[in-house]
């Protein structure tokens, strides 16, 4: 194929085609003034034969793309604006860099703008152009939309989900903690109903959802349907499972709980946290102490300060010699400005000749 070149600079056209070859950004980023300054897109030169157009448009998406992915972002869009002024069309290898540029630099007029010539373009049912505009309107603040409802730009993004021809679990999972997040427990369940299929994610996101809305029943008998269809939980279920039976006062059920998390070591100090406020807040501080000394690693902010305070106290009453809970209340007590109480809890460790273990810290 007859590969033309430009009579005002032909080591430019060399260079790249080399670029086109390799896909290197450093070097197209590098280039990208020359290229521009010489003219080398411009309409002349499209004239002259017919490889240019395919591979003026290789060149110039694969800068937009280093740009999207390496900065900086406002080069990517000018990028793009400058595209018609040099004969070239964008499209579905185009729209999702300059998308995802305009979501970076939280330019969300320039997004719906680039989202109306993807419409007028015919992209819109590309895969990958409805999943950055799905995200872009995710990400975008209600505020941005004035004079209109809060829950505009959600409207937007459900249009968007609902003409996409493949909706990965990944998407759904999106959707629907944007509804939780606008507080429409509803429709997000109706999303959780509908999923063609859940992952651990989605369970958890509608567990919490309930259990941080006040809907406590509701957390526990969704753990239960995710139970009875052998979805296993992990970490972040038992947390928030653990946190509806503290609201609930049910101790039984996490006594259930506490049993099922006996294998889950990795996630011992999240779980050994929500274990200790749930036996606390039920009543049962013996057993709220019992979980609180076998955590691993605790620290001051493993719970929160009423509840160490009364579990760190009951471990006083039983005369503990663990260096850990005398530092760990001082530190309470010194998080809060209480000093003298620090000092004293520092000065019972003196009183019972407890030192602090070398090497090791609760903070």
């Amino acid at each position: 194929m007859h590969v033309p070149t430009s009579e005002a600079n032909p080591c430019l056209d060399n260079h790249l085609l080399s670029l086109q070859k390799r896909q290197d950004f450093l070097q197209i980023s590098s280039s990208n003034h020359r290229i521009r300054q010489n003219g080398l897109f411009q309409s002349n030169i499209l004239s002259n034969g017919s490889w240019f157009p395919v591979q003026q448009i290789v060149i110039w998406n694969a800068m937009i793309r280093g740009y999207a992915f390496n900065g900086p972002f406002q080069e990517c869009i000018q990028m793009f604006d400058e595209m018609p002024h040099r004969g070239l069309k964008p499209h579905n290898f185009t729209y999702p860099y300059v998308i995802n540029s305009c979501c970076e630099l939280e330019l969300y007029g320039k997004g719906k703008r680039v989202h109306c010539e993807v419409v007028k373009s015919g992209f819109e049912s590309s895969y990958a152009v409805a999943n950055s505009l799905l995200n872009m309107y995710l990400k975008m603040p209600a505020s941005f939309v004035a004079g209109l409802a809060g829950n505009c730009k959600l409207d937007d993004a459900r249009k968007i989900f609902d003409d996409m021809s493949v909706r990965p679990v990944e998407l759904w999972n999106q959707m629907m903690g944007k509804y939780v997040n606008a507080g429409d427990l509803e429709t997000a369940r109706m999303f959780f109903e509908t999923m063609p299929q859940r992952n651990v994610v989605s369970w958890n996101s509608m567990i919490s959802s309930y259990a941080k809305h006040g809907k406590f029943v509701d957390s526990l008998n969704l753990f239960v349907k995710m139970q009875s269809e052998g979805v296993a939980p992990d970490g972040y279920t038992f947390v928030s499972v653990l946190s509806a039976c503290s609201n609930l006062g049910d101790l039984e059920f996490g006594k259930y709980i506490h049993y099922l998390t006996r294998d889950l070591s990795r996630s011992e100090v999240m779980i050994g946290t929500a274990l200790t406020e749930m036996y606390a807040q039920c009543g049962d501080v013996d057993k709220a102490f019992a979980v609180f000394i076998k955590i691993g690693k605790r620290d001051v902010f493993c719970c929160d300060f009423k509840l160490a305070e009364k579990v760190v106290e009951k471990a006083t009453e039983l005369e503990t010699n663990d260096s850990g809970v005398y530092v760990l209340l001082s530190n309470i007590h010194a998080s809060a400005g209480q000093w003298i109480e620090a000092a004293d809890a520092r000065k019972k460790m003196d009183e019972k000749k407890i030192s602090k273990k070398a090497g090791s810290s609760v903070v």
